[in-house]
């Protein structure tokens, strides 16, 4: 299939996923404007095609209306009589981010997928309904189409000679303009959920749209208490002009100011008009329109619209010829404005279609795909629900997950208790080793302290009872063992445990001896992107994946979302931000570890991440906006530097990296009557980034390297910005967020060796990172602020650890 376009690196919808269920005009034009700007669209329909197919004129037995809003689009059709179409209806509702849909208000309810139904299947769902009357009101269960719009509207009875009788535009004006603003809505939500994590309702009305274009009519009816009458081709508040009949042709000249006016007169030879104390003001001309409509029009007719253009032009007076629809189609501007573009047609070849009016320097819009026939992609679809029958076969399969301890049996089912990162059982066992030993622990395995993990819960008999335990394995390895049948431990999650030697990518023997610990019960360690087996037949069946399908090791999730943003570059720090922030910068010898980093495995054999999660930031400001609500991002915004002095200390359940202090509870501080719950926040997330740039600054003294950032918090731009300005150094901004999800897939692919260069799965996966650099004024400041947040941290903390010992 042939772009009419090229397509842009990174569209900006793209990864927005939109479920079209929309009829007609309006809603599938403001499907389609969001899938030209790169959203993947898909529209289902009923098996005989949506009403739009069935009403002419028709090329080749397709009706032409298909080709004005349905392009770009993948189609699905689906009998919702049949008993499973809900269900597929509501997998499809799942997988969407946006759904359209415009129906008369209570059809979707009637059919079980109404918007309180959405958002149980998809809390963050986007519903954009458009309508005719809208969702609320007396008149909101009436049905309407573009005529009945512009009547009940008000537009139909300004539209007409004066006189004569209300006339309906030429063209559908109320679906066009009001899929634009069910479109502009979209965009609104989506960023408005980028920013707060919200879905939301989308109520457009075709009588609301048309009602707010009604322009100086409507608001010399509300402040003035006056109706205007009909005024034809005239303008309503300047004079003269009209449309005037050339020898050839019809003209419209505007000529209604008082600076134009001169300038018709002159090139009519008509000093005597311009003179006229009549027509000097605004007022006498509108008061003797059709005097002088009537010399203007003796005037053109004796002139060809060409002849009349070239005057005009070179005096600058407004004017157009009046173009039927066939002559302005095949003009040289519609032609360089690129609003004809093209498409490769399965059926009917290269077909022609109207372009998108918006026109974007980086980021245009595009044609991909030509208008689907009834049902092309439905097999496309059900695939993409099912994650196979039907679609690509998947290379290989790869899980990220949350570290921590699993005990198994024999038959891979969990025995007693399992523990997550936070998990503090077998410490005091560790601790009682002594210091000499607890030394050669932490050297081998990269650790800086002492922490819970498969050793530790091992030395405890009150956490794990090896009777009757087979393995310990990871939350990820245990997945993988119950899909595969095989024991295995990444790297990355084996260095967690404490019992591996990290340098060597292999589990501490000789520790592990000294402990009395069985090693038996750890498995074979690999390396993320090993295939370590197949699925089986029984997890075949119950996931819908294939059988045999190979299964790569995988890793922890945010080491996992570290490889991806790092790839194979040195010159980079990433983070990952979450509920903690983690961080990582790719080391080529592990000699070079920072003090108090972890040091890890990367996903890459043979090299090795330096880092380590810093602790609550994400997970703190979220308590804090649980607390005092949700606050816009303007008005976060708009609190300077310092929070007008309210300080954060964000440690409400031990620091990490880069200080290690697991007994810290942070702190409020400064706090004063005036500050409101924009303070509470912004002093939150300044903490974040203080405590970020800690754990930075230490695996860069130097304050040069970028930091390479995604997660839930990179979807904010005003954080983005923040954090730059905190930081003092450039920020490069992901444009997935979900990195470990996508990191998950790139150790799939290189796995299977479908891709084999990890920094061309970024590009490929991430797309272009963006470049946010620190406000140089907000960054000195911050510089500041930090010296001073540093020090309240560690004399709170010193404080507080004082306290509890007493």
């Amino acid at each position: 299939m042939t772009d009419a376009t090229p397509r842009a690196a990174q569209a900006p919808l793209d990864g927005v996923r939109v479920l079209d269920l929309s009829r007609f005009i309006a809603g599938p034009l403001c499907a389609q404007i969001l899938a030209d700007f790169g959203a993947e669209v898909v529209k289902v329909e009923r098996p005989a095609g949506e009403d739009s197919r069935h009403h002419g004129p028709y090329h080749r037995d397709e009706s032409i209306y298909m080709f004005l809003y349905h392009r770009n689009k993948y189609d699905a059709s689906l009998d919702t009589r049949h008993p499973e179409a809900l269900g597929i209806l509501e997998r499809l509702i799942q997988w969407a981010d946006v759904v359209v849909e415009n129906y008369r208000p209570g059809t979707i309810e009637k059919m079980g997928i109404g918007y309180e139904r959405m958002k149980e299947l998809n809390p963050d769902i986007i519903l954009v309904s458009i309508s005719g009357f809208g969702q609320t009101g007396p008149d909101s269960r009436r049905a309407l189409f573009d005529a009945i719009s512009q009547a009940s509207s008000g537009l139909m009875s300004m539209t007409g000679e004066p006189g004569g009788k209300p006339t309906l535009s030429g063209t559908y004006i109320a679906d066009y303009t009001t899929g634009y603003q069910g479109a502009i809505g979209a965009l609104m939500a989506i960023l408005h959920r980028e920013r707060t994590g919200e879905g939301q309702l989308v109520d457009v009305a075709s009588f609301d749209t048309m009602f707010s274009a009604l322009g100086v009519r409507l608001i010399s009816h509300l402040m003035l208490g006056q109706d205007m009458p009909r005024s034809g081709s005239r303008d309503l508040l300047t004079a003269p002009v009209n449309v005037y009949e050339a020898a050839d042709g019809p003209i419209y000249i505007q000529a209604g100011t008082a600076s134009l006016f001169p300038k018709l007169c002159a090139v009519m030879e008509r000093p005597d008009l311009a003179a006229d104390p009549r027509f000097a003001g605004v007022e006498g001309r509108m008061a003797h329109q059709e005097f002088l409509e009537g010399e203007i029009g003796a005037w053109a007719a004796d002139r060809s619209t060409d002849e009349i253009a070239r005057v005009l032009e070179e005096v600058g007076v407004p004017y157009a010829k009046v173009a039927s629809v066939s002559e302005v189609a095949e003009s040289p501007q519609i032609a360089a404005r690129h609003m004809i573009v093209e498409s490769d047609h399965p059926e009917l070849g290269t077909i022609r279609m109207p372009g998108n009016p918006i026109k974007m320097e980086k980021t245009p819009p595009t044609v991909r795909k030509a208008p689907p026939r009834v049902g092309e992609d439905k097999q496309d679809v059900r695939a993409a629900l099912r994650g196979v029958s039907g679609g690509p076969t998947p290379a290989a399969l790869a899980i990220a997950a949350h570290i921590g301890t699993v005990a198994v049996d024999a038959g891979l089912r969990p025995v007693g208790r399992s523990g997550g990162w936070a998990d503090s059982r077998g410490i005091r066992q560790l601790t009682a080793l002594g210091d000499a030993w607890a030394g050669w622990l932490l050297a081998a395995a990269g650790r800086p302290c002492l922490a819970g993990g498969a050793l530790a819960c091992l030395m405890d008999p009150e956490a794990v009872d090896t009777e009757g335990v087979h393995a310990v394995l990871s939350p990820k390895d245990f997945l993988v063992a119950r899909l595969t049948g095989r024991l295995t431990a990444d790297t990355i999650s084996a260095a967690y445990t404490l019992a591996s030697d990290v340098r060597r990518r292999a589990w501490n023997v000789d520790l592990l001896h000294e402990a009395k610990v069985d090693v038996t019960l750890l498995p074979p360690q690999s390396e993320p992107t090993s295939v370590v087996g197949t699925l089986t037949q029984e997890a075949a069946a119950v996931t819908g994946l294939p059988t045999g399908l190979p299964v790569v090791s995988g890793g922890p999730d945010g080491s996992v979302g570290i490889g991806l943003l790092l790839g194979g570059s040195e010159d980079i720090i990433a983070d990952v931000a979450g509920t903690t922030d983690v961080v990582g910068r790719l080391l080529r010898h592990p000699d070079a570890l920072p003090d108090g980093a972890v040091l890890n495995p990367s996903v890459l054999p043979g090299r090795f991440v330096a880092g380590g999660a810093t602790g609550l930031t994400g997970g703190a400001v979220a308590h804090r906006r649980s607390l005092v609500g949700t606050v816009e991002d303007g008005r976060l915004a708009e609190v300077p530097p310092g929070a007008d002095g309210l300080i954060i200390l964000p440690s409400m359940t031990g620091a990490r990296f880069p200080d290690w202090r697991p007994d810290a509870r942070g702190a409020v501080l400064g706090q004063r009557p005036e500050h409101e719950a924009a303070h509470l926040l912004r002093a939150a997330q300044e903490a974040a980034a203080h405590t970020l740039r800690d754990a930075v600054d230490r695996l860069d003294p130097s304050g040069e390297l970028p930091v390479a950032f995604a997660g839930g918090s990179s979807r904010s731009a005003h954080v983005a910005q923040l954090r730059a300005d905190v930081l003092g150094r450039p920020l490069l901004l992901s444009p997935e967020p979900d990195v470990t999800l996508l990191g998950a897939a790139a150790l799939a692919l290189l796995g299977s060796g479908e891709i084999t260069d990890l920094d061309a799965l970024r590009s490929c996966l991430i797309g272009t990172l963006r470049r946010v650099d620190p406000d140089e004024a907000r960054a000195a400041r911050y510089g500041e602020l930090h010296t001073r947040w540093r020090t309240l941290k560690d004399t709170t903390d010193a404080a507080y650890a004082a306290a509890t010992s007493l």
